[in-house]
């Protein structure tokens, strides 16, 4: 799963959870940015465990997913659209401008959101 097995150690805590801790903060945030992560056909849903947190009080309803948006008329291919369409989706993170120097570079736009996992995805806009 990742390049270097020695910086995780994984312990089996329980109640289908898995404790995933990294030799450093960095290593576990930077995995967590490039996620959501799949193992064996199964989502591996990583959030932070805060301190005064139990490990079982941490919420795994919500994963961020890179998502692609087709379709979207080329006069609306602009960043602000592509933030509209994540906040409907869930918790905007992040959105791609599609142009560069004013040049469309794809024909989609590409949004990170926080996606409540225990919903059905919203259809139609």
């Amino acid at each position: 799963m990742w390049k270097n097995s020695q910086e995780v150690a994984v312990t089996d805590i329980g109640s289908k959870k898995l404790l995933f801790s990294f030799k450093d903060r960095k290593t576990g945030l930077q995995i967590m940015q490039n996620g959501p992560l799949n193992v064996k056909g199964n989502m591996v849903n990583l959030r932070l465990w805060r301190e005064g947190e139990s490990v079982f009080e941490v919420d795994h309803d919500f994963m961020e997913f890179w998502i692609q948006v087709h379709g979207i008329p080329h006069d609306l291919m602009e960043k602000e659209t592509g933030i509209v369409i994540g906040e409907m989706l869930g918790v905007l993170a992040e959105a791609e401008d599609p142009k560069v120097d004013g040049v469309l570079r794809r024909p989609y736009m590409r949004i990170r959101v926080s996606i409540k996992i225990t919903k059905a995805l919203p259809t139609g806009f």
